[in-house]
């Protein structure tokens, strides 16, 4: 038997969405920080890559049956060498693929100087982004109806119809002379519009994921909003978290060359901070719809 759909568990569904929208999209940002350049056919960028953000490591080694270099998930166990580095590492795949290495035959590449995941702060930054638009769109449709009406539970329907007879604008509404308006009051709730201070809240933690991520912000944002000294703090700590992760990754390629004859190198990719961008634009393109809807709205009721 099918669950009944309430208003309840819409909003749940609507939560999820916008979790899951915002998780995707940081999740984009986060596998295009970098490219490599003559990285070998049989290694799969992308995979590689999701493996960082989502384990925090990888491992690059040699399969002498393919005879093809391969970078995979790995379980990493001890014994550690002096500098707490894991010597025991089984790489594996969800076909059954699972190989035994160790540190003469496979090089580690770690996401970041911590050798930490970033998985659990994208879905940080995702719940506070989603827990905004949810706030959002639950005080846009507060100054859509901003009167509560209290009436007979007899009368209920008649209101109702009346009230949607209102909402669609109806130039005059006809009621029936036994209608009794004596029982009924009418309450405004005069929810506050709070859509621009929850729309730049965030922007703020847009940036703040960017920052994180390591990737540009503050591009098409109203320069005049910003002190000169907050645009450059922001995009020090942009760069310096970059430069972070890029390191990890720089002295995981320099080993890599060494062991297997390579000559990859790997450099922060520009499509990040487009697609920052594009997500920055989108969500201030939203919130300009929004603030359409209500000026509208607030015109249609003159």
């Amino acid at each position: 038997m099918a669950k009944k759909f309430t208003s309840a568990t819409a909003g749940i569904i609507d939560y999820g969405t916008t979790y899951f929208y915002f998780l995707q999209r940081l999740r984009a940002i986060a596998v295009s920080c970098f490219e490599y350049e003559n990285l070998p056919l049989s290694v799969s960028q992308r995979f590689m890559e999701l493996a960082l953000i989502r384990k925090g490591h990888a491992l690059y080694f040699h399969d002498d049956i393919l005879d093809a270099d391969l970078c995979m998930r790995a379980v990493l166990s001890g014994p550690f060498d002096v500098y707490n580095v894991p010597m025991t590492r089984r790489a594996y795949a969800n076909n059954g693929y699972n190989a035994e290495l160790h540190t003469d035959d496979s090089v580690i590449i770690y996401d970041n100087y911590l050798h930490e995941p970033v998985w659990p702060m994208l879905e940080m930054f995702a719940r506070r982004l989603a827990n905004i638009e949810q706030t959002k769109d639950i005080n846009l449709r507060a100054q859509k109806t901003p009167v509560l009406i209290l009436c007979d539970e007899k009368q209920r329907l008649t209101f109702e119809n009346l009230y949607l007879k209102y909402d669609s604008g109806a130039p005059v509404i006809f009621g029936s002379k036994n209608l009794d308006i004596s029982g009924i009051s009418v309450m405004k709730t005069d929810a506050p519009y709070l859509l621009d201070k929850l729309q730049e809240e965030k922007i703020n933690v847009l940036h703040e994921a960017f920052s994180f991520l390591g990737v540009g912000s503050m591009e098409i944002v109203k320069r005049e909003r910003y002190l000169t000294n907050e645009i450059e703090a922001s995009q020090e700590g942009n760069i310096a978290q970059r430069a972070n992760r890029l390191k990890a990754r720089v002295e995981a390629i320099n080993l890599i060359n060494a062991m297997f004859n390579q000559n990859i190198s790997v450099k922060y990719s520009p499509l990040a901070d487009q697609l920052a961008l594009e997500l920055e634009r989108a969500t201030i393109a939203q919130n300009a719809a929004g603030s359409a809807e209500i000026t509208a709205r607030e015109e249609d009721d003159l």
